[in-house]
């Protein structure tokens, strides 16, 4: 099982992304986060494999946390904004997802990034 945590301003969003992890197995989103400040600095609490994160929120955006990260986390980027696209992958981001995603685009992102993780601790 895969610890991880969704940081998002939009509280619908959050919601999906909760739902969408409840469906699968080999999930355990174990916190979520409205407030972008409180999700990066619980980073190293919460200790997650799996970071869902939304681009542009106040305060703290999602492109300052992922300049902030190692390659120890896998990052999927979850924004409405196409154009966040290239940065956040160009930033080690594992994956994109476009706003508002499906549940099967979500599950092959997940399905990719766990496998990895597999390939990993093997």
């Amino acid at each position: 099982m895969y610890r991880a945590i969704a940081i998002d301003d939009d509280p619908l969003a959050l919601l999906i992304v909760k739902r969408f992890c409840s469906r699968l197995d080999n999930i355990d989103l174990v916190k979520t986060y409205s407030d972008s400040i409180k999700g990066a600095n619980d980073l190293d609490i919460q200790k997650p494999d799996i970071v869902f994160l939304d681009m542009e929120m106040p305060d703290l955006s999602g492109l300052e946390i992922l300049k902030g990260l190692g390659d120890s986390l896998k990052v999927v980027v979850v924004s409405s904004n196409l154009n966040m696209r290239k940065d956040a992958l160009g930033l080690n981001a594992a994956a994109f997802l476009h706003k508002p995603t499906s549940f099967p685009a979500f599950e092959e992102v997940v399905e990719k990034i766990t496998s990895s993780l597999n390939c990993l601790s093997a």
